[in-house]
């Protein structure tokens, strides 16, 4: 069986065998691990994922951590807008979260600044995407 994996961006599509692997808890999109990546050191991992709203359809959630996976209480908002919203349920750490922080790391390492993707798939992690400018710029971490 073969799922989809999707950001909530409309332009990426990433197949990961089994419906996502691990991590694909209500049979919708598969969660994408978004790495921030400052001189090479994870200094921050934040998850969207998708859920199913009691109308059937679909809402898409932040929620922010630490590379040890502690919580941290950020949010992206729009210069002068709506902040995205934030998980109402508590993500457990992902398998092999060592993993993600070192190969963010190494794609990072060269830049001021990355924030480097990936997505948890049965195979292990996949590289999504990287950019310098998360939002094309329009959202700020508060």
């Amino acid at each position: 069986r073969v799922g989809v994996g999707m950001c909530c961006c409309a332009y990426r599509r990433v197949l990961c065998g089994d419906a996502g692997g691990q991590g694909q808890w209500d049979g919708t999109a598969a969660p994408d691990y978004k790495t921030y990546v400052v001189h090479g050191e994870v200094e921050m991992v934040y998850v969207t994922y998708s859920q199913v709203a009691s109308d059937g359809s679909k809402v898409y959630s932040i929620t922010t951590f630490t590379k040890d996976w502690l919580p941290l209480n950020a949010t992206f908002e729009e210069w002068g807008g709506d902040a995205l919203p934030q998980a109402a349920v508590a993500l457990p750490p992902p398998p092999h979260l060592d993993k993600l922080v070192l190969y963010a790391s190494i794609l990072g390492r060269d830049t001021d600044f990355l924030r480097v993707d990936f997505l948890l798939c049965d195979r292990g992690w996949v590289f999504g995407e990287f950019t310098n400018y998360p939002f094309g710029g329009g959202r700020y971490l508060a």
